[in-house]
């Protein structure tokens, strides 16, 4: 099982959807349910994420590419392969391949040249089963492994095999059936007696076929058809009969079966065709057999054609391989959402200190001096990076978020104060920004995610060669929205363009950029993943965007975002301003040392007597032992042990009523009506600022 798994590969997505730079994350790791670790370890424990990936149906392995050992799995690798000692196998026994083409394709999907696999994997039990493995390479320490997401397919592509057979069943039926019409056509000319009573059979069987029956000339004129022939052109048979190709199929189709009919009267052999043909019903797609009739002296006669309207089994195939893409898309995501959970949670308690430390140093050094301001972009930028980690919960969790009226001036302004100094001086950053346009409704985390990744494209196309780059901010109104898309209203829309003299992007290419985990990027540079958040995010805003690009000249990006009449409703931050406190006295719970030392330090600046434990128990212990000396809980969620609602649900059977606040980085089940319902007060989500700690704390003792 995946007892420790690097986060690696959902560090790239995150980067992707919230900064270009490659910040330090805490190891995400995993325990064992017996609480023993693997030998495969290779980071600390992690008690969410164990949860997260144990529980996890997909089959999860970590394999080194050097050697092939598995280093690493999770609880369904274990029962799916049923090794008693999973760790100590090589992916080169399990794997059927040849050891050497194992090797290959493990050095493929080291360089990102190719992350998808069919494989046939030798089980404990002797049996041999097809799965599609999703892999990609991870940093771990010094060393580079393969994240492997396994899935058995056994089942689907035995029915896949089980389709191929019936319609190759099918096929022989129609063989049958046209040999079946050549001995009649035998029997016909063998019996004169009889001739006449047998072309009324044979003509029977040709009307009513549903397939499209015809006889043709060397010169490509129709001699005979059927009714379905008929039909399919919208004609009448004698409208068709003496015709030739040329009249009625259009001119490319008709130089293509004259061309068959040559080879037919060269080779003396029966042909079988794919074509899609403009017929009186529109277009369809028809498989044909074209045979040569001979006469008595062995020379070919003329040609017959039978064709099968293949249209609806070509559509359902269809269907059936997008269905498909999207299962693998849905199992991929899946995994990545739920590992991107555990890491942003991870993430706000790093900012937690940051942003508290740096708001309590706000209150107590004056505005006049030098240093307010850069504590003040620091507080201003980790609040920024706690709206970047909601934007990941809420894209791991698919959440639907109500934007509102801003107006994009000031993001623009703090994006290009971060942006200057990571773009090399060969690249000129030039801004022409419309400062009386009104505002959008949107959030601002997804206006800096949109800026950041069209910023971070536009860099990396000139980052060879340097060039211009241009953004453009304007209100605009729109008469002729069909030239941006066809879906477009007129009316009037904020324009923000970033454009850049690079590379540009292929024709073949425009068309996929904003497809997920596209990329034409080298290895560490782009996940695929920038542009398609984009356009999501554009879309869920009301708006549109447009590329114009030629290759070796730049790209444009604009994107086209409705003017909101709503007044602006961007809060501006006053870590400042004083904050109210008591003198009560709270038990404060959290297994972060690091969060536990800023909110003690926090609550007794404003008078309270704080008593902090690191365990549940060592928390239910000391309330127990005096459960009238405290005035309020504060307990975090996520505890080892005993988790946050557990430990309320303790305190609350000693003491009814005592004031309980929950503090938690993400819960998907967690909500305001859930914990009143529990008897808890209110929940708190971190990273929380040293204001709100403080203002939602004298609520609660206020109305207990």
């Amino acid at each position: 099982m995946l007892s420790r798994l690097p986060i690696l590969p959902i560090l790239w997505i995150f980067c992707s959807l919230a900064s270009p730079w490659l910040l330090p994350f805490p190891a995400l790791s995993l325990e064992l349910p017996n609480n023993t670790l693997l030998p495969g370890s290779f980071f600390n424990q992690n008690h969410i994420a164990q949860e997260l990936v144990q529980k996890h149906g997909s089959i999860m392995l970590l394999v080194d590419p050097a050697t092939g050992k598995i280093e690493d799995a999770n609880a369904a690798a274990w029962h799916f392969y049923g090794y008693p000692e999973l760790l100590q196998q090589n992916i080169k026994t399990i794997n059927q391949l040849d050891p050497e083409e194992i090797e290959k394709e493990m050095h493929r999907a080291g360089e990102l040249r190719h992350n998808f696999f069919l494989f046939r994997h030798r089980l404990a039990d002797g049996r041999i089963r097809d799965v599609e493995v999703t892999s990609y390479p991870v940093t771990v320490g010094q060393r580079t492994l393969l994240f492997s997401i396994v899935v058995d397919v056994t089942d689907r592509i035995q029915a896949e095999t089980e389709n191929r057979q019936r319609e190759k069943q099918i096929r022989i039926l129609i063989l049958t059936g046209l040999l079946l019409q050549s001995f009649l056509f035998f029997l016909l000319f063998q019996s004169r007696q009889k001739r006449k009573n047998m072309e009324e059979r044979l003509r029977a069987i040709i009307d009513h076929s549903p397939l499209l029956i015809s006889e043709i000339s060397a010169a490509g004129r129709y001699l005979l058809c059927n009714n379905e022939t008929a039909r399919t052109f919208g004609l009448q048979k004698e409208e068709i009969i003496g015709k030739y190709f040329t009249e009625l199929l259009p001119e490319k189709t008709a130089a293509l079966f004259m061309h068959r009919l040559a080879q037919i009267q060269r080779t003396r052999k029966a042909i079988f065709v794919e074509d899609r043909i403009s017929t009186a019903h529109g277009d369809r797609d028809y498989e044909t057999v074209l045979f040569p009739l001979f006469d008595s002296a062995g020379n070919i006669r003329s040609i017959a054609g039978i064709s099968h309207n293949v249209t609806e089994i070509k559509h359902y195939n269809r269907e059936k391989k997008a269905l498909q893409t999207q299962l693998i898309d849905a199992h991929r995501m899946e995994a990545i959402g739920m590992l991107a959970s555990g890491i942003a949670h991870d993430f706000n308690n790093i900012l937690f200190p940051i942003m508290g430390y740096a708001e309590m140093l706000l209150m107590h050094i004056p505005p006049e001096d030098p240093g307010h301001a850069k504590l003040s972009a620091i507080h201003t930028a980790a609040l920024r990076g706690r709206d970047l980690t909601h934007q990941i919960l809420t894209f791991a969790r698919k959440e639907h978020q109500e934007p509102r009226a801003l107006k994009l001036q000031p993001i623009i302004k703090e994006v290009l104060k971060f942006i200057r100094a990571t773009i090399p001086s060969s690249i000129r950053i030039r801004t022409y920004i419309q400062n009386d346009c009104r505002p959008v409704k949107a959030e601002p985390a997804h206006i800096h995610q949109i800026l950041m990744n069209l910023i971070t494209n536009a860099y990396h196309a000139m980052e060879t060669a340097g060039g211009d780059m241009q953004i453009h901010l304007k209100e605009i109104y729109v008469d002729r929205p069909t030239h941006v898309n066809p879906t477009m209203a007129a009316g009037n829309y904020i324009r923000l363009s970033v454009k850049d003299t690079g590379t540009g992007i292929s024709p073949q290419n425009l068309d996929k950029i904003f497809q997920s985990f596209f990329t034409t990027k080298e290895r560490g540079k782009g996940t695929g993943m920038g542009l398609s958040v984009v356009k999501d995010i554009v879309e869920k805003c009301g708006g549109y965007i447009q590329v114009e690009s030629h290759e070796g000249q730049g790209s444009s990006f604009h994107i086209y975002l409705p003017v909101t009449t709503a007044s602006n409703s961007e809060e501006t931050i006053a870590p400042t301003k004083k904050r109210q406190g008591g003198n009560e006295h709270i038990l404060l719970v959290d297994d972060e040392k690091a969060i536990i030392k800023l909110q003690e330090t926090i609550l007794r600046s404003l008078g309270y007597t704080v008593t902090s434990c690191t365990e549940s128990s060592q928390a239910l212990a000391c309330f127990a032992a005096s459960p009238h000396d405290f005035d309020l809980v504060l307990t975090d969620m996520h505890m080892p042990e005993m988790s946050g609602d557990r430990l309320a649900q303790a305190i609350l059977a000693i003491r009814p009523r005592t004031p309980i606040l929950i503090s938690t980085g993400f819960s998907e089940n967690l909500t305001e009506e859930k914990l009143s319902a529990l008897g808890i007060r209110g929940l708190l989500t971190k990273p929380v600022t040293a204001g709100d700690l403080a203002a939602k704390i004298r609520q609660v003792l206020d109305a207990a």
